[in-house]
């Protein structure tokens, strides 16, 4: 008897860790995209545990990189933003624009709008405000607008 169940923990074992590898080679080979502000020209949206959600200078670290939707390549579709590091959503609610666990609700869906200069407005499908920032760099989402503020350089 003992010697079935140690066949079957070590089965077992397998193919959970089989699935956890298969979780992760999937979430390697997700797409992802950086997002830099207009305004705040080589300002990217970065989020770590440390600091939180926030500008900061482009840098290729993967805090300033986000997973989205798997319907990529159409940049056209609405998605979501993950970071890569943190696993956190952008999300914007009553609460306001904030990065929480995902849930796959409408409050971290984002609408694409490209404008006509290679930047892009990415507009809360819930709020209906728009990604933006501000002269200190503080992320936020705001009544949309054609501003600066509210353009961003999507780096694929």
């Amino acid at each position: 008897m003992r010697r079935v169940l140690r066949g079957l923990t070590a089965v077992v074992f397998a193919v959970v860790c089989a699935g956890f590898h298969t979780t992760t080679a999937q979430a390697q080979d997700a797409p992802y995209e950086v997002l830099e502000n207009q305004a705040l020209k080589t300002m990217c949206i970065d989020d770590s545990n440390a600091y939180g959600l926030r500008m900061v200078s482009c840098n290729g670290m993967d805090y300033q990189k986000w997973y989205i939707d798997a319907s990529w390549p159409n940049p056209y579709t609405e998605t979501f933003y993950q970071n890569v590091v943190t696993h956190r959503c952008l999300d914007d609610s009553d609460y306001g624009l904030r990065v929480i666990a995902c849930n796959g609700t409408v409050w971290q869906t984002w609408d694409p709008h490209e404008w006509g200069d290679g930047t892009w407005r990415l507009q809360n499908r819930a709020t209906g405000r728009c990604l933006s920032t501000d002269h200190y760099g503080t992320v936020v989402a705001r009544g949309c607008t054609t501003s600066e503020w509210q353009s961003w350089y999507r780096h694929f």
